[in-house]
């Protein structure tokens, strides 16, 4: 490595746009120049902007993405799904309430009472699937009719806009869509079937907007 020579006293107030990274003593500091950046040398290979899922622990999403495409030779500008959640989130717009499918919980139980209390209230779109809509609205939903219930217990609780994303009841899967227009005002719902296809899927991330 090129070091610059060691700057002490005085001189060293011209040498502020280094950066230092070691400390000898009190007074005598190791400084470089700042590194350059990649994106003022982007790649032969390309560009990749990657929007995908984030985690704290494990890698999935653009943890276990960025540092492959990286190895293939590709500069990635990651952006984290959750960001994206969270810019709707504090504007009062949009809300995909991830907490669990299938009758399992992927988030610690105690969650759900924050999602219920303090996130619903403030979202005017919620898009839970059906068992989420179920820890929000402790409604169990067995029929169609139950999951029109369900939307208009959320709209109780804030949100003006619902789409419960799959209903799977007796092996058919279809959403529900429901729009309250005001306070106290009917719901106008609609709902879209969804074709199944007999197979089972495992995914290890998700690209979500």
């Amino acid at each position: 490595m090129l070091r610059t020579p060691l700057i002490t006293g005085p001189e060293s107030k011209a040498f502020r746009g280094f950066s230092i990274f070691r400390v000898r003593s009190s007074r005598e500091l190791v400084v470089m120049a700042p590194p350059i950046l990649s994106l003022a040398l982007p790649s032969e290979t390309g560009r990749v902007l990657s929007i995908q899922s984030h985690t704290v622990q494990g890698y999935v999403g653009n943890k276990s993405a960025v540092f492959p495409l990286q190895l293939l030779g590709y500069d990635v500008d990651p952006i984290n799904s959750v960001q994206i959640y969270w810019l709707r989130f504090i504007s009062g717009d949009f809300c995909d309430p991830v907490m669990g499918d299938e009758g399992k919980l992927y988030v610690p139980p105690e969650l759900v009472s924050v999602y219920r209390e303090k996130v619903v209230p403030v979202a005017s779109m919620l898009t839970p699937n059906q068992f989420e809509a179920e820890q929000l609205t402790g409604f169990r939903i067995v029929s169609e009719q139950d999951g029109r219930e369900a939307c208009n217990i959320i709209h109780a609780a804030g949100p003006t806009k619902v789409v419960i994303t799959s209903i799977n009841i007796d092996n058919n899967l279809f959403l529900i869509g429901s729009h309250q227009k005001g306070k106290g005002q009917s719901s106008s719902q609609f709902r879209i079937v969804i074709p199944k296809i007999p197979a089972y899927f495992t995914v290890c991330s998700s690209v979500s907007f």
